[in-house]
């Protein structure tokens, strides 16, 4: 296993190496001699734009304008170094001559954690992208998108009549840009996906809503998002760091799966981009697209829809109404249009229209909406000197470059008075402009297209999307949608600048990384480490006895970097003031209120409940479902509302209805230890068997699988549940991350379970319940008490999400509480001879009187065996410590005589620490000993004091009501207060179970591995250093 200090170590060498190589980064311009502005520090040349509210084509501009003799410069996006090409002629060659070199886009994102987005035509990579253009290029031909025309006109037309009748009574002031992401946002659903909507009228439809969401990224959140995807790609794909929530992700999924079953179905076929993906899969010689990739192409078209081209209809339309000139002379051509096709509108009259074309072309011009195009070095390749007595630059894979489109089509040196809008440019001189290099609005394409499209129109709206081989494969699609939208916008409206339009029109910042997100950041930053400064003086402030925290770390810096045993920190903590009635310390940056005194615990938990309901939550629900539902997570009402569905399924009577499903799996697991040990002793690592005993306990008692993980030893169950429940490692880096970082662990989307874990228990539940509704089964396990619940009309059911977070913390537990409980009570017995003889007399006489049976009263009536768990819940808490948060001011009294009560804030935590208390001498003799006798001599004076609560505290309150000793004692266990865990009866009864059966037949002594005495590890959790180890055979009666 990691050491988490290597881990912590190996983090320190990275973080040195990588700024070692972000300072050799910065020199690299200057060692070759390309001009360049000095980087900022992390944001490279990405800090103008970000932190002084400038727009992202502008500082393009200023960049291409830093030596107007060089044929490339330099800058750096964020610490990415790229070269920017100024040099049309260059440019050309690059793309064109030389594509095999350059054949790829920059990879930003990873298809594992962004399939929507990776798994795109743009995004995809040399042979796959070749497979993948093959396969679709046969959709976007002429007579296919004369298919689609017919669906883009319905749109259009209803679109432009909805605004024609709102306007009809006075003059309607609209945002054109969200209007037109509308009217794109139907035709892409209709087009693409196969559905009708009428975003107009309907406007939160889910299409839109969660379009628009995955396709408009500004603000902090997504500033934030994108610098950290950039700079750090080996992080993004730790913590899962997505762009595009999951739910947008699986809702185009889902949408897709349905339409194309239900076309295979149906046998129905429609004009549309699905079913041209679909007749793909005719194609016998390359293998099909998958869904998810079908997926991915028409969500590309949707985002192209929702930024590309509804962004180049609001340029477009701005220009024509605020160039009057330009709007009669546009509105005289379409009219003639009409006049010539008897009012209707056709697609060869459509892309004939000379002047509508001059128009968007020349708003491509002016407004380039990328302003940049990428290409990633794929061989290596030698520029030209950038200036004359310079040497030529070598590229090596890897290297990036940018073709600053926007500069150069506003550069006085290709385009006569740039910065004015002239359509006229491309009637009077069609030829020349559109053939220039130096146009190039979406890209660069004359070049190879000059000798194959005669035809102007023709060749003008292949260029618009167009750079060598990887010309957008949409360029028609997106262009045919705007010149629909403009002939009925045009021949039915009459256009006006709005007031609140700022003229003349100038680049805002949300067209960029947006700056005032960028400003935030370092705010953000500085507020932070105030806060975080503010909060290491808390207890020092309030006179509270307390250790001096490390960065960050807090005082958790000892136990987290593995140096001794998180409860042997727990117990110095204890100790550092005797007198005191509660210390502080900061759980990382949180500063905690360290309870010692248990009548204050006691009044806190029990008789002060209601200001100290809730545990802390580290989980957000969101980003963790299989955590944050369970019941330990929930809070307030809602935890009330679960608690009390899921009480009545564990009464005793359901536990007995499970007993026989444990008992069943008990005596195969311990059958099988004595099948491989009877020829000679068995060493085994008890906390690993253990841990597939639990599993299958679970496995069938809460989700209904019959497993055997003995005999199947890598079954998916245990695998996955191991692999949920293992927190070591980078794991121990994510809770770091999470503890001190909670807002960034939700931006960032960071989970300490793998969405493979989630998904795999969802279905399990799910199938389950749809097969047990069905056929009308019923079974005495956990799912089918919470499949009962649903039955209660008073109250809220669980919903699928809910059950499964529910059966999966019973999981967890089994994984770590309970299995480690039972390593530790089975390694004393091992240890202690006459512990084991006198509980194997106990459970002998035990099967005389049942004949050999194992029921549910007699295993619960074994008073010796009690006393055995109890003694190592007493010397081994598997918690350690308990929780709480306050959620109404309270005050506490002094800590020390003279000190001022310390009033504690919705908010503020406080810990319970019960390995301590319950090694303490002052509530216990001869703490260190392992006695189990301690709690049958006196067992109510034991049991019933506030310094003996393993699990929690509760005989305060089940005093009055609980006569029965042994029934006491099992609630005691897990109980703190009404929050007492409701699955303790259960994880007492498997440990019992497995007892009874395995000290009837073995004889158990420790293993020749096993560490003696026991030491506990130096981790976070309750653990033996060196592991469990337990030396089994036989047992001779």
């Amino acid at each position: 296993m990691m050491e988490i200090c290597t881990v912590l170590l190996s983090i320190l060498v990275i973080i040195i190496v990588y700024f070692y190589y972000e300072y050799n980064k910065v020199k690299y311009f200057e060692k070759h001699g390309i001009p360049h502005n000095k980087p900022w520090p992390l944001l490279g040349d990405m800090g103008v734009p970000l932190l002084t509210r400038r727009s992202v084509f502008q500082y393009i501009r200023d960049v291409y304008n830093l030596n107007s003799d060089a044929q490339y410069v330099g800058l750096y996006q964020f610490s990415r170094r790229i070269i920017l090409i100024r040099n049309p002629e260059l440019i050309k060659s690059i793309t064109i001559k030389n594509f095999d070199h350059f054949v790829n886009h920059l990879a930003i994102v990873d298809p594992k954690t962004e399939p929507l987005f990776a798994n795109n035509l743009i995004s995809l990579h040399d042979d796959k992208w070749r497979e993948v253009r093959n396969l679709l290029t046969p959709a976007f031909t002429s007579s296919k998108m004369k298919g689609m025309f017919k669906l883009m006109t319905n749109i259009g037309e209803n679109f432009v009549d909805y605004l024609v009748e709102d306007s009809k009574n006075k003059p309607l002031e609209i945002n054109s840009k969200d209007a037109f992401c509308r009217y794109t946002n139907d035709v892409i659903a209709t087009c693409a996906f196969g559905i009708s909507i009428n975003s107009m009228k309907d406007k939160d439809n889910e299409f839109y809503t969660l379009g628009r969401k995955a396709s408009i990224f500004e603000g902090f959140s997504a500033i934030l998002k994108m610098m950290f995807i950039l700079n750090f790609p080996t992080l993004t794909k730790l913590f899962n760091v997505r762009l595009i929530d999951s739910k947008v992700d699986r809702f185009f999924q889902t949408v897709v799966e349905d339409t194309i079953r239900t076309r295979d179905e149906k046998g129905i076929t429609r004009p549309d981009m699905i079913q041209l993906m679909m007749e793909t899969r005719a194609n016998k010689t390359r293998p099909p697209l998958s869904i998810q990739e079908m997926t991915s192409q028409a969500f590309t078209f949707f985002f192209g829809g929702f930024e590309t081209s509804s962004s180049l209809m609001t340029f477009v339309v701005h220009e024509i109404a605020a160039n009057e000139d330009i709007q009669t002379k546009l509105q005289k051509e379409i009219d003639e249009m009409f006049k010539k096709t008897n009012g209707d509108v056709t697609y060869e009259a459509v892309n004939g229209l000379v002047y509508l074309d001059a128009v968007i072309n020349e708003a491509l011009r002016c407004y380039p909406i990328t302003g940049v195009f990428d290409r990633v070095c794929t061989k290596s390749f030698e520029l030209p000197p950038t200036l004359p007595g310079k040497k030529p630059l070598r590229l090596e894979p890897g290297d990036y470059l940018w073709f600053p489109v926007y500069p150069i089509q506003r550069d006085p040196m290709y385009f006569d008075d740039p910065d004015k809008f002239y359509p006229d440019r491309f009637v009077e001189d069609p030829q020349g402009t559109l053939h220039s290099p130096a146009y190039m609005p979406f890209g660069l394409g004359n070049y190879i297209f000059n000798n194959y499209f005669k035809n102007r129109i023709l060749l003008l709206i292949v260029l618009k999307f167009f750079s060598g081989p990887r010309m957008c494969i949409g360029n028609r699609f997106a262009l045919l949608q705007t010149k629909v939208l403009l002939v009925y916008l045009v021949a039915k409206c009459q256009l006006k600048p709005g007031k609140k339009m700022i003229m003349p029109l100038e680049f805002s910042n949300s067209m960029m990384m947006n700056a005032k997100g960028g400003f935030c950041i370092l705010v953000i930053i500085i507020v932070y480490f105030y806060y975080e400064y503010s909060k290491v003086k808390y207890f020092e402030k309030h006179g509270i006895p307390h250790n001096k925290p490390w960065p960050l770390l807090g005082n958790m810096g000892a136990s987290f970097l593995h140096k001794k045993s998180m409860f042997q920190y727990l117990q110095d903590l204890y100790n550092l003031n005797k007198d005191a009635q509660y210390v502080g310390f900061y759980d990382f940056s949180y500063p905690t209120v360290f309870i010692r005194n248990p009548e204050l615990i006691k009044s806190i938990a029990i008789k002060n409940f209601d200001h100290f309901v809730n545990h802390r939550a580290v989980i957000d629900p969101k980003t963790e479902p299989l955590f944050g539902n369970n019941l330990i997570s929930l809070h307030d009402d809602r935890w009330r509302e679960v608690r009390n569905l899921l009480t009545p399924a564990f009464t005793s009577s359901k536990m007995k209805g499970m007993f026989k499903l444990m008992s069943n799996i008990g005596e195969n697991f311990v059958d099988y230890l004595v099948e491989d040990s009877k020829n000679k002793p068995l060493e085994i690592n008890s906390k690993d068997a253990f841990c597939r005993y639990t599993n299958d306990v679970i496995a069938t008692c809460a989700f209904g699988i019959s497993i055997n993980s003995m005999k199947d030893k890598d079954n998916e169950f245990y695998t996955l549940g191991r692999k949920a429940t293992k927190f070591e490692g980078l794991a121990v880096i994510k809770i770091l991350f999470i503890q001190n970082f909670p807002t960034l662990t939700k931006l960032f989307n960071v989970r300490l379970i793998d969405r493979e874990v989630d998904k795999f228990f969802k279905k399990i539940v799910e199938d389950t319940i749809r097969t047990r509704d069905e056929k009308g089964i019923t079974r005495p396990d956990m799912i089918q008490l919470m499949m009962e619940t649903r039955g209660n009309k008073t109250g809220t059911t669980l919903s699928i999400q809910e059950m499964t977070s529910q059966a999966f913390i019973f999981f967890f537990g089994g994984f770590e509480s309970s299995s480690s409980l039972m390593s530790f009570v089975v390694h004393e017995i091992a240890a202690n001879p006459e512990v084991q003889k006198k509980l194997q007399n106990e459970i002998d006489e035990m099967f005389k009187k049942t004949n050999g049976d194992v029921t549910y009263e007699a295993v619960n009536g074994l008073v010796y065996l009690d006393a055995v768990i109890n003694e190592a819940l007493r010397c081994y808490p598997i918690a350690g410590v308990l929780d709480r948060v306050c959620t109404k001011s309270f005050e506490l009294p002094p800590t020390l005589p003279g000190k001022k009560p310390l009033r504690l804030e919705p908010g503020d935590c406080i810990w319970f620490p019960i390995y301590p208390i319950q090694r303490d001498p002052m509530y216990f003799d001869d703490p260190d000993k392992f006695n189990p006798d301690r709690f049958v001599e006196d067992p109510q004076g034991t049991l019933h004091s506030p310094a003996y609560m393993p699990f929690g505290l509760g005989n305060y309150i089940f005093n009055n009501y609980f006569k029965n000793r042994i029934l006491l004692l099992i609630v005691l266990k897990f109980f703190l207060g009404p929050r007492m865990c409701i699955g303790n009866r259960f994880a007492l009864l498997e440990t019992k179970v497995l007892l009874v059966y395995l000290v009837a037949k073995c004889q158990l002594k420790p293993g020749k591995k096993m560490i003696m005495p026991l030491e506990l590890g130096n981790s976070m959790m309750m653990t033996a250093k060196g592991g469990f180890w337990l030396e089994i055979q036989p047992r001779k009666k």
